[in-house]
């Protein structure tokens, strides 16, 4: 319940500035669990609707800031599909922290409004009907840390584009159809902890070039038809904490 008076304002300012402190000075799951608490505590919508195009956005799908700008949007299994969607966001792309557009029906999506996305921290898109998507929107994203496309129908990806993602921690790619992969772009990600890509078709997979991934702590990499040859090599690797290539 808010406060009478002043009070809204402030203590939803103080917030919002503790939040930022936050994400500038945890890392990894920590900072993500901790954003979510606190933009949970941010006021939602001072009242006003949000409309994206012809979609009405229910209230508790989106969050608001001090200022009334979009920060936060969850627009999990609306029946979404039309590739252009994300023009429907260019007034709130400089503001928008956390976008999820899992569980819809995309097939193809057009990434271009979030070149200017610099305060975008997490994306998800998994779950859809995706069969290729192309990342260079998310190129150079400052505070970009997680971005996560399970679950589509991926026969290919250029990952060159996060090379230039400096605070990108984890990438999830599990459950496409993935023949192959180059992940030497991933050696320009400093923070890289986690890569899942289990569930794809890889016959092979670059032993060599994972040990310059030096950041990288966990990859799950089962469920796939690598080599036996690769699999050794994989069993090998001493820089990872956590690995899974075997069901």
């Amino acid at each position: 319940m808010m406060a009478q008076g002043n009070e809204p304002r402030s203590s939803t300012e103080a917030i919002r500035l503790l939040a930022n402190r936050l994400i500038a000075a945890l890392r990894g799951w920590v900072c993500i669990f901790a954003l979510g608490l606190f933009l949970s505590a941010i006021s939602t919508a001072h009242g006003m609707p949000l409309r994206l195009g012809g979609v009405e956005v229910p209230e508790g799908k989106f969050m608001r800031d001090a200022a009334g700008q979009v920060i936060s949007l969850n627009l999990s299994g609306m029946g979404l599909r039309d590739e252009r969607f994300l023009d429907y966001l260019r007034p709130h792309i400089h503001t928008i922290q956390a976008l999820n557009l899992s569980d819809n029906k995309f097939s193809r999506l057009d990434l271009s409004p979030l070149s200017n996305a610099i305060n975008l921290f997490s994306i998800d898109l998994s779950n859809n009907n995706l069969r290729e998507i192309n990342l260079s929107p998310l190129e150079g994203l400052p505070r970009l840390s997680l971005v996560v496309l399970a679950s589509n129908r991926m026969e290919s990806i250029s990952l060159s584009p996060l090379a230039k993602c400096p605070q990108l921690r984890i990438l999830q790619l599990q459950n496409n159809q993935l023949g192959s992969i180059d992940i030497a772009p991933l050696a320009e990600c400093p923070d890289l902890r986690t890569l899942w890509l289990y569930g794809n078709q890889l016959t092979d997979f670059c032993v060599e070039t994972m040990k310059n991934i030096e950041s990288l702590r966990e990859l799950r990499i089962y469920d796939n038809k690598l080599s036996d040859r690769c699999i050794t090599e994989l069993e090998r690797l001493k820089s990872l904490e956590e690995i899974d290539i075997l069901l």
